[in-house]
């Protein structure tokens, strides 16, 4: 059995780095995804890419852009992890989660 088998990951920054690599392990372990990005052109094609590698490993995804030093945008990522009792990763220096 996988080690986040069926288990809800919420990961900021998730577009590139080490955001992107945690994202593609954890639904290697089985977990499904919440993934965080900026939401400029750049990073929303980026999440595009990964969202389709992770869909490819039969997890599902869900994508919310936003910077996430913006209270709505934080309060929402909160919110979506808090209410699904997701493990939150962040990998992004400005996330006050």
């Amino acid at each position: 059995m996988a080690l986040l088998q069926d288990k809800i990951v919420v990961i900021t920054g998730s577009s590139r780095g080490i955001g992107r690599a945690t994202a593609l392990e954890c639904a290697k372990q089985g977990a499904h995804l919440v993934l965080h990005y900026l939401g400029d052109s750049e990073t929303t094609a980026e999440v595009t890419s990964l969202a389709s590698q992770i869909e490819v490993l039969g997890r599902k995804t869900v994508v919310v852009p936003g910077d996430i030093s913006d209270d709505t945008i934080s309060t929402t990522v909160g919110h979506i992890q808090l209410d699904s009792k997701a493990i939150l990763t962040s990998s992004d220096r400005k996330c006050r989660l």
